[in-house]
């Protein structure tokens, strides 16, 4: 019993192990997941120095994707990357922003998270055209359009906004503006409610506008960038705070009038924007449209032939591009050395800390190897000794089998010899009748000759008990040489005797024994005496021989037992 338990005892021992190790991941990460929550914690509660708060921020970054491998909540890991998305793109660190877009989105996906999975899925497709990826930025593109076709509603701000981007994409980046306008237009499948609901109705103006200018069609642009100007000067004194679109679109119409030599409504539009801007309170992109003021004007100046005007808005335009240009580089260039540099100190302790990590798996890994091989050794001997005792098992069921097949064939042995003998002893006592009967004839006969001598005389009953005195010593002589020759006959002939038995089971023992001395070639009056009968007897026996063997007569008896 012991022995048969030995195997399930290492089987239970191997998982309670496996249940222990399961144990201790998820315990590592629920661990994983609190540091990860607290780390977010900390990062959105950065202080306002921005050389502290950069520092800790890359940090926190560091700890966090170590972090991420073992943590388990995937809402946890959708709003890290989607935070440092943010702080990576406020830096211009584009492979970085990337690289957290692609994380997010993916965590997004796995959340349900639709409306951020798009968003995020455009924040990869900019990555990409800022690193000028533009075949990848197609790509993707064509990925979020086939994703919110998809979609129950596909009717949404989501396809109305996919479509504009990727419009604008073929008109910015690949100089295609059949592919724009083919973008731009399907947006006008959607009814105008939602356009204009989704606030994309003017932003397909400007972007068809501008195609219309690249392909000097001057008096379309115009149409539209009219409608656009219109609208958001309205939306300014309804509250709304777009400001940078409602000058961008003054302006833009500015362009178009110079376009068509209309300079004097031109500079109308020129100096109103200019007198709004003044007035206008801070908003974000400000810069953006003083220096496309100061190009509008410059423009015009050149258009005019006042070239020394137009030469001032030029290089106020140049050092106004080339101080932002310069701070911008500065900040980012300093970003970016200090992300080096704690980059490459993580990479050190991150180097560090692996040797340590593949010192303490290489102990770990040894510990599991022994309980492995000890767990393995021990199964073996379980097997083993299920085997052996199961092997032993069979070999005393074949030997008892071996025994009752053995004593089997020993009683049918013992069976074959008694039935032998039985017919041994059958064969004697015919022989014995047969002897007897023969004696008490021949004894007649001798009580005959007996009577017939005492009725004699003289010399005739001298010559009768010669006589007599002979046929008693022939009788002796005879009956010996015929149990001889009656034994050797026997020992010759038992393979015959059993064929012919099988054969003609009808025979009786002395045709039997007929038969062999006929076979053997022996003639009719040497069997009379053998058999010590008269030969016509012999001749009887013959006859009903032929009977029992189903002989005809043109068959001969003596040919047919020699071939038998």
């Amino acid at each position: 019993m012991t022995k048969t338990l030995t195997p399930i005892m290492s089987l239970f021992i191997a998982l309670l192990f496996v249940q222990s190790s399961w144990a201790q991941i998820e315990l590592q990460n629920n661990e994983a997941d609190k540091k990860l929550e607290s780390l977010l914690k900390e990062f959105s509660s950065l202080s306002s120095d921005p050389e502290k708060s950069t520092v800790r921020a890359m940090e926190i970054y560091y700890q966090g994707t170590e972090l991420i491998e073992e943590a388990s909540n995937d809402t946890l890991k959708f709003d890290f990357h989607s935070k440092y998305l943010r702080w990576f793109l406020a830096r211009q660190f584009l492979d970085e922003w990337v690289y957290n877009a692609k994380s997010a989105a993916i965590y997004a996906k796995k959340l349900n998270y639709t409306d951020k999975y798009i968003h995020l899925s455009s924040y990869i497709a900019i990555g990409q055209i800022a690193l000028r990826k533009y075949d990848s930025a197609t790509a993707t593109y064509r990925a979020i359009i086939a994703h919110n076709q998809k979609l129950p509603n596909s009717k949404t701000a989501h396809t109305l906004g996919s479509l504009n981007n990727f419009g604008i994409h073929f008109y910015d980046n690949l100089k295609n503006n059949d592919s724009a306008l083919y973008y731009f237009n399907k947006m006008y499948e959607f009814p105008n409610s939602a356009r204009e609901k989704f606030a994309l109705q003017w932003s397909i103006y400007d972007n068809i506008a501008l195609v219309h200018m690249t392909e000097k069609r001057y008096e379309e642009a115009k149409k539209l960038f009219t409608i656009n100007y219109e609208f958001y000067g309205k939306n300014i004194q309804n509250g709304t705070k777009d400001y940078e679109r409602w000058f961008r679109a003054g302006l833009q119409l500015a362009d178009v009038e110079m376009k068509l030599n209309h300079f004097t409504k031109a500079i109308e539009l020129i100096k109103e924007v200019e007198r709004y801007f003044k007035n206008a309170p801070p908003y974000d992109d400000s810069i953006k449209t003083r220096l496309l003021l100061i190009k509008t004007q410059g423009d015009y100046y050149r258009g005019v032939g006042a070239l020394t005007q137009a030469g001032i808005c030029s290089d106020r335009l140049i050092r106004m591009k080339d101080s932002l240009s310069a701070l911008d580089q500065a900040n980012i260039l300093g970003d970016q050395t200090l992300f080096r540099k704690i980059a490459l100190e993580r990479t050190q302790n991150s180097l560090e800390k692996e040797k340590k990590i593949r010192l303490s798996e290489i102990d770990r890994a040894e510990q599991r190897l022994s309980f492995v091989l000890l767990f393995c050794l021990l199964l073996v001997v379980g097997l083993y000794l299920i085997y052996a005792k199961n092997r032993q098992r069979l070999l005393a069921v074949r030997t008892e089998n071996a025994l009752i097949e053995e004593k089997a064939r020993t009683a049918s042995l013992k069976n074959q010899l008694l039935a032998s003998e039985m017919e041994l002893k059958k064969r004697d006592l015919a022989d014995f009748a047969l002897n007897i009967s023969q004696n008490q004839e021949w004894a007649k006969e001798i009580l005959e000759k007996i009577s017939v001598i005492k009725g004699s005389k003289g010399r005739t009953k001298g010559k009768q008990l010669q006589l007599l005195e002979k046929d008693v010593a022939r009788k002796i002589k005879v009956e010996d040489r015929t149990i001889d020759f009656k034994d050797r006959v026997e020992k010759l002939s038992n393979e015959f005797y059993e064929k012919l038995r099988a054969h003609f089971p009808q025979l009786t023992r002395s045709e039997v024994r007929l038969c062999s001395l006929i076979r053997l070639n022996i003639d009719n009056p040497e069997i009379a005496m053998l058999q010590n009968v008269s030969p016509q007897s012999v001749y009887k026996s013959r006859f009903r021989l032929r009977k029992k063997l189903g002989l005809s007569k043109e068959v001969d008896l003596n040919m047919f037992l020699k071939e038998f």
